[in-house]
């Protein structure tokens, strides 16, 4: 998966990536081609915890930087929430999981200009790595299916 997570690292995109992960996670040892087939591009599309990880950690740390405290645990529980469901939104953009976060940022965890201002920078700074790790996890979640599912014989 080397080739697939430097693409993702270059072009912090999970969209630009995905064939180079699907053609690298069909050269996993024992990987069905059709389950391979299916799963690298469902995650691409769906499963960015890089993302949404990279951008909690963020939000937490510029929230003690500006503010000098940290969210409370409730406001971090709907924040978590509501960015699982907009990270499936932002896919392929680079940049467009944060663009897609600012209204939740400003909304459930009251940032202002200064705020929003510290979470674009952290977020270009980061985000190719986050989309590497959503790679990476998409590999893992192939490897799930197919040992769950890979091995039926075909009736």
């Amino acid at each position: 998966m080397f080739p697939a997570y430097l693409t993702a690292w270059g072009t912090t995109s999970s969209a630009v990536t995905m064939p180079v992960s699907l053609a690298r996670g069909k050269l996993i040892p024992n990987m069905k081609e059709d389950v391979a087939d299916f799963v690298f591009p469902m995650c691409s599309q769906t499963h960015l915890s890089g993302a949404a990880m990279t951008i909690t950690i963020s939000a937490m740390t510029v929230s003690l930087l500006t503010y000098n405290t940290m969210p409370s645990f409730a406001s971090m529980i709907i924040f978590i929430l509501i960015l699982s469901v907009i990270e499936v939104g932002a896919v392929g953009v680079p940049g467009g999981s944060i663009m897609a976060a600012w209204p939740v940022l400003t909304g459930v965890l009251g940032f202002g200009e200064e705020a929003m201002g510290l979470m674009f920078a952290l977020f270009l700074i980061q985000d190719s790595f986050g989309t590497a790790a959503n790679i990476t996890g998409d590999a893992s979640i192939a490897m799930i299916v197919n040992r769950k599912f890979g091995n039926s014989e075909k009736g």
